[in-house]
């Protein structure tokens, strides 16, 4: 006879995943490499403008995704160093291993029964 998943079992499951996929996104801003990308950003965008002398349209095209990407990368870098991410990042960590904790003791109880 199949288990029946109880309403306390369904609220455990979704918010555990609700809490790894925001863990998913924390830990995508802490290993992300922001300067890196922006040294490399950088390089790649003198290199297409060594031969230039004068600011043309051509430069306004190489420049102007270029200005956006750094301060999207930047923008990253400093979140990587926000204190509060960090502490959501440990305090949603803890509260996904009570949950699951909560889950383990919710099926051993439905297995008894």
């Amino acid at each position: 006879m199949p288990q029946t998943i109880t309403v306390k079992e369904k609220i455990v499951r979704t918010t555990i995943k609700r809490i790894e996929n925001r863990l998913v996104k924390l830990k995508a801003i802490s290993d992300a490499r922001p300067l890196c990308d922006l040294i490399q950003l950088r390089k790649e965008t003198n290199e297409k403008l060594k031969d230039t002398t004068l600011i043309t349209r051509q430069t306004l095209e190489i420049l102007g995704p270029a200005a956006r990407e750094e301060k999207r990368l930047l923008a990253l870098s400093d979140k990587q160093f926000d204190i509060k991410l960090i502490d959501e990042e440990v305090r949603i960590t803890a509260e996904l291993h009570d949950l699951q904790n909560k889950l383990f003791y919710i099926q051993m109880q439905s297995k008894r029964r």
